[in-house]
C-alpha cells in the first residue's frame, strides 16, 4: 500500500502540457473547419472559399506542429503514441474531405472518400494496438484509465463525433455504413474505439478495492494504521469511480449508434 509515487520530471511536465495544448487547439480548429464546410451538389465536390481554405490550412499547420512535438515526447510503442495516431488521422480525414485537392482535375468526391477510408482504416489498427497494449498492462491499469480519459479518450471521441457530422453533410451518415465506404470505415473505427472504452470500464472494476495484509515490513506501522490507510485508498478509489465511470459509460452508449443501419 505504502510506496513512493513516481512523478514526471520537469521536462516531461512541460512537454506533456504542450501536447495537451496542441490537442485542444486541434479540436477547436477541427470543429471550426467542419462548421465552414459546404455540402456537395449533384455528386460534385463543393467549391472552396477563402474561409474554408484558411480554416483547413490552420488545422493542417497546427497538426504538423503538434506531430513534431509528439515525436520527442511519446514512446514509439506506447498507448499514448497509438492514441495520438488515431487523433491525428481524424484531423487528416477532416482536411481531406473538406478541401481535398481543391482546384485540380484529380479532385473528385470519390477520391476524397477513398482517401478518408484509408486514413480511417489506419486509425482502426492504431486503436487495436492500443487496446492490446492496455490489456497487457498488468494490475495498475486503473491509474492508466484516469490518465487516458482526459488526455486521449475524450479528444478522440469528440473527433469521431465531429467527423460524423461532416460525413453526414456529405451524405455518408451513420445509417449508411453498409452502402457508403466512408460511413462504414468510420463505423468500424467508432466500434473499435467502443471496445477499448469497454475495456477501460472493466479495468476500473478491479481498481476499486485494494488487497492488503500486515507483513514484516508493515508491522512497525501496526494493523490499525494499515487498516486506516487501506480504507482511505478504497474510499478514494470509489470517488474516482464516481467521476470516471459515467464519462466512459456514456461514450460507450453513444458509440453504439454506429451500429444502426438504413
Amino acid at each position: 500500500i505504502l510506496h513512493r509515487k513516481q512523478h514526471l520530471t520537469q521536462t516531461e511536465m512541460v512537454t506533456d502540457s504542450l501536447l495537451k495544448g496542441h490537442t485542444h487547439g486541434l479540436l477547436v480548429r477541427a470543429v471550426m473547419a467542419v462548421e465552414a464546410a459546404k455540402a456537395p451538389k449533384k455528386g460534385k465536390v463543393p467549391k472552396s472559399t477563402e474561409e474554408i481554405a484558411y480554416r483547413c490550412q490552420s488545422l493542417t499547420r497546427a497538426l504538423a506542429k503538434a506531430t513534431h512535438c509528439s515525436l520527442g515526447s511519446l514512446d514509439a510503442d506506447s498507448i499514448d503514441e497509438s492514441m495520438w495516431k488515431v487523433f491525428s488521422s481524424l484531423c487528416d480525414v477532416i482536411g481531406v474531405v473538406i478541401i481535398g485537392d481543391a482546384g485540380t482535375e484529380s479532385d473528385t468526391l470519390l477520391g476524397r472518400e477513398n482517401a478518408a477510408v484509408r486514413l480511417l482504416e489506419a486509425a482502426v489498427l492504431s486503436v487495436n494496438k492500443a487496446q492490446t497494449s492496455f490489456n497487457s498492462g498488468g494490475d495498475a491499469r486503473g491509474a492508466l484509465v484516469c490518465q487516458l480519459l482526459p488526455n486521449c479518450i475524450v479528444p478522440i471521441y469528440t473527433m469521431i463525433e465531429t467527423t460524423a457530422r461532416l460525413f453526414s453533410l456529405f451524405g455518408w451518415g451513420k445509417r449508411k455504413r453498409l452502402t457508403k465506404a466512408a460511413a462504414g470505415a468510420l463505423a468500424s473505427l467508432a466500434l473499435s474505439f467502443r471496445s477499448l472504452v469497454s475495456d477501460l470500464l472493466q479495468a476500473m472494476t478491479t481498481h476499486r478495492r485494494v488487497e492488503y495484509g500486515v507483513s514484516n515490513e508493515t508491522s512497525l506501522v501496526g494493523e490499525d494504521g494499515i487498516n486506516r490507510v487501506a480504507n482511505e485508498i478504497n474510499q478514494s478509489r470509489e470517488m474516482t469511480k464516481d467521476r470516471v465511470d459515467p464519462f466512459l459509460d456514456q461514450m460507450r452508449i453513444d458509440l453504439t449508434s454506429y451500429e444502426e443501419e438504413e
